[in-house]
């Protein structure tokens, strides 16, 4: 609704004429039709016998001309209104064309202002009902002519369209209702009855004709507040709907922004490891470059770790980490986590180990596996070369404690404080300092899975973080399902197709999967791809794609591959950094691994891997 619109005099007068006008008009019509045929009664019922006239065709003449009066005043009360309207949008469909006299001014009513129609329409009103004075006064008996007053002095007070229109709207119905009468019977035998009656209506009329303005004046008073009253909230609701859409559209831009810087880091860190990892492979003079190697991967390390904090963290602003519980075994993730960090502890020649445990637990194993990396990574980070760091899962009472030890510096007390806050980086000195950002992704993502991280520190001795997950019933059939060996099946013989635009990494990551054993086929977009699968006949067993391609997403490649290569049904994993958070839940919701650019090429090897053991045991997912 448009403020303007509703705040201008026009509208407060179409609110005047729907508040008061039709309910004026309806009665006005109203009795001016039950008075018509009750005079027309009365002229036949109570008619003298000399009075011939009043069974003549004057009585039909003076109905007809009644009623006629009737119609034509809707017409002027149709007309009236459509002057106040129009037909483009606005109020509810409805416009407003300019009032040049309003009858509503701010919070009063501007009863001085006649209107020519509804003055007409009063006085041709009080001719009618004056004429059937006239003609039929002397026609009927005495009990005739009391009715025929009594429907007259009716018919005057309540058939008066321009009643609440001005102080004289009244007279211009009484005056050509009652004068002509009161001469024309001032010398006649009923003169003083007729007298009294005129004078009486015309007194009450004018103390009604106030009163009704009065009330009228106090109505739209307090119509007009509430109006006020409602704009006022209106103007409110606006701003605070404007606010709330710029606020949304600056999150969306900072999340845009934020994915966009992931991925266009994302890329070239990713190229660097997946080198890294094959030169790893090729170079077997390790004492003369290993120093070398190990000092790129630190590096590369780095980056990767702010990239991945920095969509980590958009995720779980974004609330789009929704745990998807199941039972798991602790030791499997704890070998599977040292498995991953593994290149990180040797490079400063540390030792991680697990004690062993059986403890099983109902959690979201991705979830959980991305806190404990996380934590043993910082483990790693800060304890000095040749320093352990031990993974320790503990039952305590309704809970179970999984621990991260390390024999590091520590962390002074003030510092344990503030250390979940988000650019919190800790006291630590030295080039392995982070950005502040893990240990708050870490709260997040403990907060997801419904368990709760404290930390412990003795500074010059070590620290021990500890992730609290309530125990849940596990019955046998679950327990029986639960993965027992985290060992994966290797990539070596599997075809693998992988789509990306991007050069640099597209080289480097077939160098790395080829290595591994895996068979791959590259192209940088689905057309490229197709015209390889149509020349090899080998069952392609993954297909990897990036989600923003040139021109197309990864999900238009894999449905592309899909309907123009026949027999082409691999299974899907999706490497990006810029895919949006809520595209990205909805993939994994299909059971479409999505891996956050730059991946370890361990990482990749082992979804790889991971979809093969899936493919042989689809019953264990």
């Amino acid at each position: 609704m448009s403020t303007s619109i509703l705040n201008s005099p026009g509208v407060r007068r179409l609110d005047f004429n729907l508040l008061v006008g039709l309910p004026q008009m309806l009665l006005s019509c109203g009795t001016a039709t039950v008075g018509t045929l009750f005079i027309f009664w009365v002229t036949q019922a109570y008619a003298k016998p000399s009075a011939t006239n009043c069974l003549s065709v004057v009585s039909w003449l003076w109905v007809a001309a009644s009623f006629t009066l009737i119609v034509v005043r809707n017409l002027i009360y149709a007309k009236l209104k459509n002057t106040l309207t129009g037909t483009d949008s606005g109020l509810s469909g409805v416009t407003l064309s300019p009032v040049q006299k309003p009858l509503i001014e701010g919070q009063h009513v501007n009863f001085g202002q006649a209107i020519p129609q509804r003055a007409a329409a009063a006085i041709a009103s009080g001719l009618i009902w004056g004429a059937a004075g006239l003609l039929f006064f002397n026609e009927v008996s005495d009990e005739g002519q009391h009715f025929l007053l009594l429907a007259l002095v009716t018919l005057t007070f309540t058939s008066m369209p321009s009643l609440y229109a001005s102080p004289w709207g009244f007279l211009a119905l009484w005056a050509p209702a009652w004068l002509p009468n009161i001469l024309f019977h001032f010398s006649g035998d009923h003169a003083n009855v007729y007298l009294v009656a005129a004078l009486v209506t015309l007194m009450a009329g004018m103390t009604v004709s106030k009163g009704i303005r009065m009330a009228l004046s106090q109505m739209m008073k307090r119509h007009n507040i509430w109006i006020d009253q409602v704009m006022a909230s209106k103007h409110q609701a606006i701003e605070t709907e404007a606010i709330a859409k710029a606020t949304k559209e600056m999150a969306y831009q900072h999340k845009m922004f934020l994915l966009g810087a992931g991925h266009d880091l994302a890329q070239p860190i990713h190229t660097m490891l997946n080198c890294l990892g094959s030169f790893e492979k090729r170079i077997e003079d390790m004492e003369r470059f290993g120093g070398p190697l190990n000092s790129m991967r630190t590096a590369a390390s780095v980056l990767q770790r702010l990239c991945k904090d920095i969509i980590q963290l958009e995720q779980i602003n974004s609330g789009l980490h929704k745990a998807e519980c199941k039972p798991l075994s602790l030791q499997v993730m704890f070998e599977k986590v040292i498995d991953q960090t593994l290149h990180l502890s040797r490079c400063k020649y540390l030792t991680v180990w697990s004690r062993g445990t059986n403890a099983v637990v109902r959690t979201d194993p991705f979830l959980l596996e991305r806190i404990l990396r996380n934590l043993v990574e910082n483990a790693i980070r800060y304890t000095p070369a040749e320093g352990k760091v031990m993974l320790v899962a503990r039952s305590a009472g309704d809970a179970i404690n999984i621990e991260v030890w390390d024999s590091g510096a520590g962390i002074s007390p003030a510092t344990q404080q503030r250390l979940f806050e988000v650019f919190e980086r800790g006291d630590n000195p030295g080039p392995q300092k982070g950005f502040g950002l893990g240990l708050s992704i870490v709260k997040g993502l403990a907060t997801s899975i419904g368990g709760a991280i404290t930390v412990k520190s003795i500074p010059g001795k070590g620290t021990r973080f500890r992730l609290s997950l309530p125990k849940a019933e596990i019955g046998s059939a679950e327990l029986e399902a639960v993965e027992t060996s985290p060992l994966l099946p290797s990539i070596n013989g599997m075809w693998i197709t992988l789509i990306e635009d991007n050069d640099n990494l597209r080289t480097s990551l077939v160098d790395y999967l080829r290595l591994e054993g895996a068979v791959v086929l590259a192209a940088k977009d689905s057309a490229g791809m197709v015209s390889q699968l149509k020349e090899c006949n080998e069952r392609i067993d993954i297909l990897i794609t990036d989600w923003n391609l040139r021109g197309e997403t990864g999900e238009d490649t894999f449905r592309k591959l899909l309907s123009e290569v026949p027999g082409f049904y691999p299974m899907w994993i999706v490497i990006s950094a810029a895919i949006h958070p809520e595209k990205a839940g909805e993939i994994q919701a299909r059971g479409v691994p999505v891996l956050n650019k730059p991946v370890e090429p361990t990482v990749l090897r082992d979804e790889i891997a991971r979809r093969r053991n899936l493919s042989m045991n689809p019953e264990h997912p």
